[in-house]
């Protein structure tokens, strides 16, 4: 089958694709990119030697590409005891299972940038988070 093959149709009943470019992106915005019908995609950046805050996605699996820097994953079964570590930088990839609490921390001497995808419908339920500022519960997502 060749290019020429393939006509392409206008559905209105069917969401248009993403197809994004990180870096621009980040250049451009952070924070919510896009809700699609059951994923959420977002940009963070965390500042040289910050931690981006312990969270918990108790039904859903958090998919996360460093797209610059490099990160510290701290990862444990409770908010107290983070106990496990993984180091990553520019270009891995992590996916952290559902109900694991983690804590992302930047090792690079410039910002750490992030793109994460997280299950939209479990997004929409408000993540328990512990903010780095004050220590204390919000019912906040990243």
């Amino acid at each position: 089958m060749t290019k020429h093959d393939v006509k392409e149709t206008q559905n209105p009943a069917l969401p248009a694709s993403l197809n994004l470019d990180i870096a621009k992106a980040f250049r451009q915005n952070e924070g919510l990119i896009r809700y699609g019908n059951t994923l959420e995609v977002r940009l963070i950046s965390v500042g040289s030697g910050k931690a981006a805050g312990v969270c918990v996605y108790p039904e859903s699996d958090r998919f996360i590409m460093i797209e610059s820097g490099s990160m510290l994953l701290l990862y444990g079964n409770d908010k107290k005891h983070l106990n496990r570590y993984e180091r990553a930088k520019k270009g891995s990839a992590v996916i952290i299972p559902a109900g694991t609490w983690h804590d992302i921390i930047c090792l690079s001497r410039s910002s750490l940038r992030l793109c994460t995808v997280t299950s939209r419908l479990q997004t929409d339920k408000k993540e328990e988070k512990i903010t780095e500022n004050d220590g204390s519960e919000s019912n906040t997502s990243d």
